[in-house]
Protein backbone atom coordinates (compact mmCIF):
# COMPACT_ATOMS: atom_id res chain seq x y z
CA UNK A 1 0.00 0.00 0.00
CA UNK A 2 1.05 3.39 -0.65
CA UNK A 3 0.60 6.38 1.70
CA UNK A 4 0.41 9.95 0.78
CA UNK A 5 2.65 12.26 2.39
CA UNK A 6 4.38 15.75 2.44
CA UNK A 7 7.63 16.87 2.92
CA UNK A 8 9.60 20.10 3.75
CA UNK A 9 12.99 20.94 4.72
CA UNK A 10 13.45 24.18 6.91
CA UNK A 11 16.16 26.65 6.97
CA UNK A 12 16.38 30.20 9.30
CA UNK A 13 17.84 32.98 7.27
CA UNK A 14 21.49 34.57 8.34
CA UNK A 15 21.38 32.15 11.65
CA UNK A 16 24.71 32.52 12.21
CA UNK A 17 24.53 36.17 12.52
CA UNK A 18 21.77 35.31 15.22
CA UNK A 19 21.90 37.77 18.00
CA UNK A 20 21.28 34.53 20.52
CA UNK A 21 22.28 31.74 18.37
CA UNK A 22 21.91 29.73 21.63
CA UNK A 23 17.94 30.65 22.29
CA UNK A 24 17.62 30.04 18.67
CA UNK A 25 18.13 26.50 18.62
CA UNK A 26 16.16 26.21 21.87
CA UNK A 27 13.59 27.76 19.71
CA UNK A 28 13.76 24.81 17.13
CA UNK A 29 13.54 22.60 19.74
CA UNK A 30 10.25 23.48 20.67
CA UNK A 31 8.99 23.95 17.56
CA UNK A 32 9.51 20.64 16.95
CA UNK A 33 7.93 19.49 20.54
CA UNK A 34 4.62 21.17 19.44
CA UNK A 35 4.43 19.85 16.17
CA UNK A 36 5.18 16.13 17.75
CA UNK A 37 2.19 17.11 20.15
CA UNK A 38 -0.34 17.82 17.94
CA UNK A 39 -0.52 13.61 16.48
CA UNK A 40 -1.57 13.00 20.03
CA UNK A 41 -4.52 15.24 19.98
CA UNK A 42 -7.24 13.03 17.38
CA UNK A 43 -6.62 9.59 16.61
CA UNK A 44 -7.20 10.20 12.76
CA UNK A 45 -4.88 13.33 12.59
CA UNK A 46 -2.39 12.53 9.58
CA UNK A 47 0.93 11.46 11.20
CA UNK A 48 4.11 13.57 11.71
CA UNK A 49 7.68 12.97 11.85
CA UNK A 50 10.07 15.99 12.79
CA UNK A 51 13.59 16.97 13.30
CA UNK A 52 16.11 19.41 14.32
CA UNK A 53 18.75 19.18 12.72
CA UNK A 54 22.02 20.80 11.16
CA UNK A 55 22.01 23.64 13.83
CA UNK A 56 19.34 25.80 11.79
CA UNK A 57 17.39 23.08 9.88
CA UNK A 58 14.36 21.31 10.47
CA UNK A 59 13.24 18.18 8.55
CA UNK A 60 9.22 16.83 8.60
CA UNK A 61 7.65 14.56 6.84
CA UNK A 62 3.94 14.10 7.23
CA UNK A 63 0.61 12.15 5.77
CA UNK A 64 -1.39 14.10 3.14
CA UNK A 65 -0.32 16.55 0.86
CA UNK A 66 -1.14 19.04 2.26
CA UNK A 67 0.16 18.80 5.97
CA UNK A 68 3.49 20.18 5.76
CA UNK A 69 2.03 23.15 3.75
CA UNK A 70 0.00 23.81 6.34
CA UNK A 71 2.57 23.65 9.52
CA UNK A 72 4.79 25.73 7.84
CA UNK A 73 2.45 29.07 7.18
CA UNK A 74 1.60 28.04 10.86
CA UNK A 75 5.37 28.22 12.38
CA UNK A 76 6.13 31.35 9.71
CA UNK A 77 2.80 33.22 11.37
CA UNK A 78 4.26 33.03 14.86
CA UNK A 79 7.75 33.15 14.33
CA UNK A 80 9.91 34.68 17.37
CA UNK A 81 12.96 35.80 14.79
CA UNK A 82 12.03 38.59 12.64
CA UNK A 83 15.44 38.95 11.63
CA UNK A 84 15.92 35.72 10.41
CA UNK A 85 12.70 34.16 8.98
CA UNK A 86 12.03 30.31 8.26
CA UNK A 87 12.03 29.66 3.87
CA UNK A 88 10.75 25.99 3.48
CA UNK A 89 11.41 23.83 0.18
CA UNK A 90 8.47 21.95 0.44
CA UNK A 91 7.60 18.22 -2.00
CA UNK A 92 4.63 15.79 -1.98
CA UNK A 93 4.56 12.20 -3.10
CA UNK A 94 3.92 8.55 -1.50
CA UNK A 95 6.04 6.46 0.23
CA UNK A 96 5.38 2.19 0.39
CA UNK A 97 5.26 2.88 4.65
CA UNK A 98 3.37 4.90 6.93
CA UNK A 99 4.76 8.05 8.45
CA UNK A 100 5.19 6.68 11.90
CA UNK A 101 7.13 3.25 10.74
CA UNK A 102 9.87 5.46 9.18
CA UNK A 103 13.51 5.53 10.58
CA UNK A 104 15.35 7.92 12.27
CA UNK A 105 14.74 11.28 9.76
CA UNK A 106 18.52 11.58 10.25
CA UNK A 107 18.97 7.65 8.57
CA UNK A 108 15.63 7.79 5.79
CA UNK A 109 17.32 8.28 2.31
CA UNK A 110 14.42 8.97 0.16
CA UNK A 111 14.35 10.73 -3.46
CA UNK A 112 11.75 13.47 -1.71
CA UNK A 113 14.67 14.88 0.57
CA UNK A 114 16.53 15.39 -3.14
CA UNK A 115 13.43 17.08 -4.54
CA UNK A 116 12.70 19.29 -1.36
CA UNK A 117 16.57 20.90 -1.03
CA UNK A 118 16.32 21.66 -4.94
CA UNK A 119 13.73 23.87 -3.65
CA UNK A 120 15.69 25.35 -0.47
CA UNK A 121 18.41 25.74 -2.71
CA UNK A 122 16.69 27.38 -5.19
CA UNK A 123 15.06 29.89 -2.23
CA UNK A 124 18.66 30.04 -0.73
CA UNK A 125 20.51 31.22 -3.55
CA UNK A 126 18.66 34.90 -3.35
CA UNK A 127 21.11 36.63 -1.17
CA UNK A 128 18.59 38.87 -0.08
CA UNK A 129 17.05 38.10 2.56
CA UNK A 130 14.33 40.37 2.42
CA UNK A 131 13.49 39.38 -1.53
CA UNK A 132 13.93 35.40 -0.37
CA UNK A 133 10.46 34.01 -1.13
CA UNK A 134 9.08 31.88 2.40
CA UNK A 135 7.88 28.50 0.65
CA UNK A 136 8.84 26.95 -2.79
CA UNK A 137 7.31 23.51 -4.12
CA UNK A 138 8.53 20.77 -6.25
CA UNK A 139 7.36 17.81 -7.37
CA UNK A 140 9.10 15.64 -10.51
CA UNK A 141 6.10 13.70 -11.63
CA UNK A 142 4.23 15.20 -14.47
CA UNK A 143 0.79 14.70 -13.72
CA UNK A 144 1.77 17.10 -10.86
CA UNK A 145 3.21 20.06 -12.34
CA UNK A 146 0.17 22.15 -13.58
CA UNK A 147 -0.97 22.25 -10.12
CA UNK A 148 2.61 22.59 -8.33
CA UNK A 149 2.99 26.13 -10.39
CA UNK A 150 0.05 27.04 -9.38
CA UNK A 151 0.20 27.04 -6.34
CA UNK A 152 4.09 28.64 -6.22
CA UNK A 153 1.83 31.28 -7.89
CA UNK A 154 -0.65 31.60 -4.62
CA UNK A 155 2.32 31.00 -2.30
CA UNK A 156 4.28 34.39 -4.08
CA UNK A 157 1.35 36.10 -3.89
CA UNK A 158 1.36 35.28 -0.28
CA UNK A 159 4.85 36.20 1.12
CA UNK A 160 4.28 39.24 -0.89
CA UNK A 161 1.28 40.08 1.33
CA UNK A 162 3.01 38.68 4.20
CA UNK A 163 6.16 41.15 3.56
CA UNK A 164 4.09 44.18 3.43
CA UNK A 165 2.45 43.84 6.99
CA UNK A 166 4.04 45.89 9.63
CA UNK A 167 4.74 43.73 12.88
CA UNK A 168 0.86 44.85 14.62
CA UNK A 169 -0.71 43.79 11.85
CA UNK A 170 1.46 40.67 11.77
CA UNK A 171 0.79 40.10 15.41
CA UNK A 172 -3.38 40.19 14.85
CA UNK A 173 -3.12 38.68 11.48
CA UNK A 174 -1.39 35.23 13.14
CA UNK A 175 -4.28 35.29 15.79
CA UNK A 176 -6.77 36.00 13.63
CA UNK A 177 -5.60 32.43 11.66
CA UNK A 178 -6.42 30.93 15.45
CA UNK A 179 -9.57 33.05 16.61
CA UNK A 180 -11.00 33.87 13.44
CA UNK A 181 -13.45 36.57 15.56
CA UNK A 182 -11.93 40.22 15.73
CA UNK A 183 -13.72 40.45 19.08
CA UNK A 184 -11.59 37.48 20.45
CA UNK A 185 -8.46 39.01 19.12
CA UNK A 186 -9.21 42.70 20.75
CA UNK A 187 -9.95 41.28 23.96
CA UNK A 188 -6.56 39.19 23.72
CA UNK A 189 -4.55 42.21 22.87
CA UNK A 190 -6.53 44.62 25.19
CA UNK A 191 -7.16 47.04 22.18
CA UNK A 192 -10.22 48.64 20.85
CA UNK A 193 -12.14 46.17 18.22
CA UNK A 194 -11.36 49.36 15.96
CA UNK A 195 -8.08 49.02 15.68
CA UNK A 196 -8.24 45.29 15.11
CA UNK A 197 -10.49 45.91 12.38
CA UNK A 198 -8.64 48.16 11.02
CA UNK A 199 -5.46 46.34 11.23
CA UNK A 200 -7.03 43.18 9.62
CA UNK A 201 -7.78 45.30 6.60
CA UNK A 202 -4.84 47.50 6.03
CA UNK A 203 -2.44 43.95 6.47
CA UNK A 204 -4.40 42.33 3.78
CA UNK A 205 -5.27 39.47 6.45
CA UNK A 206 -8.48 37.94 5.23
CA UNK A 207 -6.90 37.62 1.90
CA UNK A 208 -3.90 35.66 3.84
CA UNK A 209 -5.88 33.38 5.37
CA UNK A 210 -8.27 33.26 1.91
CA UNK A 211 -5.32 32.01 -0.22
CA UNK A 212 -3.84 29.64 2.81
CA UNK A 213 -7.14 27.93 2.40
CA UNK A 214 -7.22 27.69 -1.25
CA UNK A 215 -3.25 26.07 -1.16
CA UNK A 216 -4.66 23.77 0.98
CA UNK A 217 -7.41 22.89 -1.38
CA UNK A 218 -5.15 22.83 -4.31
CA UNK A 219 -2.87 20.30 -2.49
CA UNK A 220 -5.83 18.09 -1.49
CA UNK A 221 -6.79 18.14 -5.41
CA UNK A 222 -3.07 17.53 -6.01
CA UNK A 223 -3.47 14.19 -3.45
CA UNK A 224 -6.79 13.02 -5.39
CA UNK A 225 -5.09 13.41 -9.05
CA UNK A 226 -1.92 11.65 -7.39
CA UNK A 227 -4.84 8.83 -6.36
CA UNK A 228 -6.89 8.32 -9.21
CA UNK A 229 -3.35 7.71 -11.27
CA UNK A 230 -2.09 5.40 -8.70
CA UNK A 231 -5.79 3.55 -9.12
CA UNK A 232 -4.85 3.07 -13.34
CA UNK A 233 -1.76 2.22 -12.28
CA UNK A 234 -3.03 -0.66 -9.91
CA UNK A 235 -5.63 -1.90 -13.02
CA UNK A 236 -2.53 -2.39 -14.98
CA UNK A 237 -0.98 -5.04 -12.30
CA UNK A 238 1.13 -2.53 -10.34
CA UNK A 239 1.61 -1.61 -7.00
CA UNK A 240 -1.60 -1.01 -4.65
CA UNK A 241 -3.08 2.67 -5.18
CA UNK A 242 -2.48 5.24 -1.97
CA UNK A 243 -4.22 4.30 1.25
CA UNK A 244 -6.52 7.14 1.64
CA UNK A 245 -8.10 10.39 0.51
CA UNK A 246 -7.99 13.96 1.80
CA UNK A 247 -11.17 13.90 3.29
CA UNK A 248 -11.19 10.69 5.57
CA UNK A 249 -8.35 12.95 7.71
CA UNK A 250 -8.91 15.71 10.52
CA UNK A 251 -7.37 18.90 9.30
CA UNK A 252 -4.02 19.84 10.49
CA UNK A 253 -5.27 23.34 10.47
CA UNK A 254 -7.91 22.57 13.35
CA UNK A 255 -5.83 20.98 15.43
CA UNK A 256 -3.15 23.45 15.32
CA UNK A 257 -5.50 26.06 15.88
CA UNK A 258 -6.87 23.94 18.95
CA UNK A 259 -3.49 23.93 20.10
CA UNK A 260 -2.16 27.18 20.07
CA UNK A 261 -5.54 28.89 21.13
CA UNK A 262 -4.55 26.07 24.75
CA UNK A 263 -0.87 27.74 24.64
CA UNK A 264 -1.55 31.05 23.59
CA UNK A 265 1.01 32.35 26.31
CA UNK A 266 3.82 30.24 24.89
CA UNK A 267 2.67 31.41 21.34
CA UNK A 268 2.11 35.41 22.05
CA UNK A 269 2.88 36.54 25.22
CA UNK A 270 6.28 34.59 26.01
CA UNK A 271 7.80 36.17 23.16
CA UNK A 272 7.01 34.95 19.78
CA UNK A 273 5.09 37.76 18.97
Amino acid sequence: MDYPVSLFIMDVSDSSRADAPDDLAAYLDKTTTWIEALTSLDRTAPSIRVKHRFGDELILVAGEFSTAYTLAFFIKQFWRYHQNPPYFGLTVGSLRQSVEHLPDLDRWLHPMINTARLSLNELKATKSIADRKWMLMNAPESPLRGIVEETNELLEIQDYLFKSQSPAQKTVGALYAIFRQQTEIASFLNKNPSTISRQLKTGATELIVKIHRRIEKRLDELQRIHHAASEETADLGHPIPIANTPSRMTKTSELVASYVYSHLEEFVIAGIR
